[in-house]
């Protein structure tokens, strides 16, 4: 048959995210309609998106609601979608699993702190760029 398609999920992604990463993500949630019914793969980490993963932590019980990393892709979450929706991955270790076991949940939650505070400061340098025209 066909090769198992190997599912890359390697970044760490929060709201506002915007890369294949996160049509990976929606199309993995996409397969539980009780998370994400809208099935919505664009690539972009919006609000349904957010209200999906954090259903899904909830449910896999990754989080609690308002508790650190609650709404956040970060290693246990991206692990836990693997091994729920990657049926496919038979055989295959995630890239993150070859790795030093370095990367601990403060590195995550740190690297998803800069990407929250990379993304306000995108929005605050677009809102000086539209006062000054």
């Amino acid at each position: 048959g066909a090769p198992a398609k190997i599912i890359k999920l390697t970044r760490t992604l929060v709201l506002g995210s915007e890369n294949s990463e996160v049509s990976t993500l929606q199309h993995l949630l996409s397969k539980d309609a009780s998370i994400y019914p809208g099935k919505k793969v664009t690539g972009y980490f919006g609000s349904a998106t957010l209200k999906a993963i954090k259903l899904f932590q909830i449910k896999y019980k990754l989080a609690k609601a308002g508790g650190q990393g609650y709404g956040v892709v970060g290693p246990m979450t991206r692990k836990k979608l693997i091994e729920v929706f990657g049926s496919a991955m038979q055989g295959s270790l995630p890239a993150a699993s070859q790795k030093s076991p370095v990367s601990s949940v403060a590195t995550e939650q740190a690297k998803a702190k800069l990407l929250e505070l990379q993304a306000k400061l995108n929005e605050l340098i677009k809102q000086l760029q539209a006062k000054k025209q």
